[in-house]
């Protein structure tokens, strides 16, 4: 789909690539600087750093970048168009905008890559369709590139960014600005007509019709995002455009610029048949439109959500927001579609039942996973994270942040090797892959995140894969030849990003794959689960073993595997009732209240249970605290019934099996999980140090040879790492520097995310030179 904004106004073509053109038809703001909404001017200041890779773009699978860098050929240009494939080690990055001759030489900007990897977008000054393009007016045109892999060829550049074609006007506006990039379907080969159609550009619902004639300055639609098939395109926008005849908005100041609203398109709809509004307002609370606007819209590939930024406060719903002072924070929002409801994204990790702390020094920048789970943003706030980073120097630069929005937490992309210590905040852009499992943004400090020995600013590549588990399964006996009943393997995703399984395999035919969510490929967010479907057919007696595997098909994707065993004879016992036992979240050491379960004959004889054993992944977790079956003889239709207990000895799902048998050696289990926590401690051995010594610190409550990252709080000085012992304690002696800061300081141990604090009064160290000193001078 194609977006064309002419003199702000915007029209959508039957395409793939929606581009964002300004023509400057409303000459009093595109004049301008913009307003004081967070948005980049272009006349912004210049960087402070040589950017050799800035304002990066990823395909869904997280293997293909696309950024705006510096030109390899020495010219004037200062400004071309980079493609990396990060799956191709040892590869050079390629350079897409190469001067063509013939064509005067200019720069190329902000460039986006489809989801499916094969189609580039970008800004561009050079005239790449000498018969289209005329090379004048402003220059600035929006072009596409179908990659070579994808059946394009290197430089054959396509305008997008044409006239009006409803009388065949194919030639290039060249007045788009260039502060915006295009924004793409998933599909971006899939260009639905042809150039010179009469469908193929079309007016954006929600634009008014006439030029505005009010005391405000305007700035227009702009700032588009479209979800993956193309159907919602979310824009900024400074008109009333939800209103059935959109008109342009006001202000709180006249002759000042109007107030910007966050809105969504929804091209399938037909007003006109009755069914929903065309454009629909998303920065809103209770259907009242944000008092401050919003701007910076993203939406979600699969077109649920829509995070944003916005200062008002009203959008908060009793959040804890940092003082405004004359102007508030910005802060990052995610709006549901499905519900019509608006969450602060931007916040502390807090409990369910507690309420929000917003980001103290505000948010900026979201980007959004495919499923709407994640939401990345740029910080520079003090209270999301145990540690703080170092400052950077440009003013849109800090933290990289995603933010898994439905579970509360918030992880820092940008740190250093080991994962927990956080980089210099000197970061921005970020651009997450369709499940959030690569982040990828602008840095000074590439360095230090990734290694690269270069200088400037880079483009970074991090990845987050999701870490799923999934717990062995023991099915019992089953009829040789007879399917047995259908069991449930719950494939959970710990996070940080979404899972997408693509695969579900069985290594033993006996063992059939018969369904579940898993095999639907549907996401699994954070936090959450999807099922496998097992049938065991067994095809002869005795023991059979097999393995499941779950997998993602995407670059750097998670699979995971687990064992499944039953036998095939004469079946006796069988779990009553047919299901799992679900433990509370429990301390590790501590035990949980016993819950109950039965076992059943389903035989035609009297059998006797003779044996009761833990299996699987974790049996030391789990307790027999209460047996009523071992001994006795259960008639046909009968019960015995067993006691469990919850354990568990690590953190994180535990998992074991219950396997019960008779005399005979026929056998049933039953599937036990819970959840372990650990509660950290981190003491230090006297409440002050001075500066230039060493503070003794003690823990507890870690992860048995975890390693620990410990740091101060305000991310000055030094860290040190240390392994905790099998106990998931340790012993430190943390150094300070002569010239260390003094007063009250907070010390942070961290492994992942446990974490522990304590506070430490640091004491200037006193020179030997002060009077009284042997050495005073009087």
């Amino acid at each position: 789909m194609q977006i064309h904004r002419i003199g702000r106004r915007w029209f959508l073509g039957g395409g793939a690539v929606a581009a964002v053109l300004g023509l400057g038809g409303l000459s009093a703001a595109s004049a301008v600087t913009r307003p004081p909404d967070g948005t980049l001017s272009t006349t912004a200041a210049a960087p402070t750093a040589e950017v050799f890779g800035a304002y990066p773009s990823v395909s869904d699978d997280g293997r293909k970048v696309v950024f705006e860098g510096r030109p390899s050929d020495g010219s004037e240009r200062t400004r071309t168009i980079w493609l990396r494939d990060t799956g191709a080690f040892g590869v050079p990055d390629v350079e897409l905008t190469v001067p063509v001759d013939g064509v005067r030489i200019g720069d190329s900007v902000r460039p986006t890559i489809s989801g499916d990897g094969c189609v580039v977008a970008m800004v561009t000054e050079m005239a790449f369709d000498l018969f289209r393009d005329d090379d004048g007016g402003d220059r600035w045109d929006v072009y596409r590139l179908v990659l070579p892999e994808c059946g394009g060829t290197l430089g054959d550049w396509e305008v997008v960014s044409t006239q009006s074609s409803s009388d065949g006007d194919t030639r290039a506006l060249d007045r788009v600005l260039p502060d915006e990039a295009p924004a793409m379907s998933s599909v971006g080969t899939d260009v639905t007509q042809v150039l010179g159609s009469a469908d193929r550009v079309h007016t954006v619902a929600g634009t008014p019709l006439l030029a505005p004639n009010t005391t405000f300055r305007y700035v227009g639609q702009r700032e588009p995002d479209v979800s993956a098939d193309g159907r919602f395109v979310t824009f900024t926008s400074d008109a009333v455009s939800d209103d059935p005849v959109p008109d342009w908005g006001s202000g709180p100041v006249a002759g000042g610029f109007a107030t910007s609203q966050v809105y969504v398109w929804d091209r399938w709809s037909d007003p006109v048949a009755g069914l929903e509004d065309p454009v629909v307002l998303v920065s809103r609370l209770h259907g009242v439109a944000a008092a401050d606007g919003a701007h910076a819209p993203v939406i979600s590939g699969n077109g649920q959500f829509i995070a944003f930024e916005s200062s008002s406060a009203d959008l908060a719903a009793g959040a804890t927001l940092p003082d405004c002072g004359a102007v508030c924070a910005n802060q990052i929002y995610r709006y549901d579609q499905v519900d019509g409801s608006v969450v602060l994204v931007s916040r502390e990790q807090t409990l369910p039942d507690k309420p929000f702390v917003a980001a103290d020094s505000g948010a900026t920048q979201p980007a959004i996973s495919d499923d709407g789970s994640q939401v990345g943003f740029v910080t520079r706030s003090h209270n999301l994270f145990a540690t703080e980073s170092a400052a950077g120097v440009e003013p849109t630069d800090g933290d990289i942040v995603v933010a898994s929005v439905d579970l509360g937490l918030v992880r820092r992309a940008s740190t250093l090797a080991d994962g927990i210590s956080p980089g210099p905040g000197s970061n921005a852009h970020p651009a997450l892959s369709a499940s959030g499992h690569v982040v990828v943004f602008d840095t000074l400090s590439a360095n230090l995140l990734v290694g690269y020995e270069a200088s400037g600013r880079q483009v970074a590549t991090i990845a987050r894969p999701a870490r799923v588990t999934a717990p062995a399964l023991d099915v019992g006996t089953v009829g040789v030849l007879f399917p047995g009943p259908t069991w449930y393997i719950a494939i959970r995703n710990e996070g940080p990003s979404t899972f997408l399984p693509a695969t579900v395999e069985s290594s033993n035919p006996d063992f059939a794959i018969t369904g579940g969510t898993c095999a639907l490929g549907l996401p699994v967010p954070p936090g959450q689960a999807c099922e496998v479907h097992v049938v065991l057919t067994p095809s002869r007696p005795g023991p059979l073993r097999g393995e499941v595997v779950v997998s993602e098909s995407v670059f750097r994707g998670t699979s995971v595997r687990t064992t499944v065993e039953g036998a095939g004879g004469e079946p006796a016992l069988t779990p009553s009732p047919f299901s799992g036992l679900d433990f509370p979240t429990t301390v590790v050491g501590r035990s949980t209240t016993p819950i109950s379960t039965g076992v059943a004959n389903i035989g035609f004889a009297p059998t006797m249970i003779s044996r009761i054993a833990l299996a699987g992944d974790n049996p030391d977790d789990f307790v027999i605290s209460s047996d009523g079956c071992i001994g006795y003889t259960v008639n046909p239709g009968a019960t015995c019934s067993i006691d469990v207990s919850f354990v568990p000895t690590e953190p994180g799902y535990r998992t074991a099996t219950v396997v019960v048998s008779n005399e005979l050696g026929q056998y049933t289990t039953v599937l036990v999980n819970g959840t372990g926590t650990r509660v950290v401690r981190l003491d230090a051995a006297l409440p002050s140090v001075r500066a230039g010594d060493e503070v003794g610190l003690g823990a507890s409550g870690f992860s048995p040879g975890a390693a620990v990252s410990i740091a101060w709080a305000d991310g000055r000085g030094e860290s040190i790492s240390v392994t905790a012992s099998t106990d998931g304690g340790f012993l430190a002696l943390f150094p300070t520097r002569p010239n260390e800061r003094a007063g009250e300081r907070v010390l942070v141990a961290q492994s992942g995310d446990q974490v522990a604090k304590v506070t430490v009064k640091v004491i200037r160290r006193v020179s030997s030179t002060t009077p009284g000193s042997p050495v005073w001078g009087g």
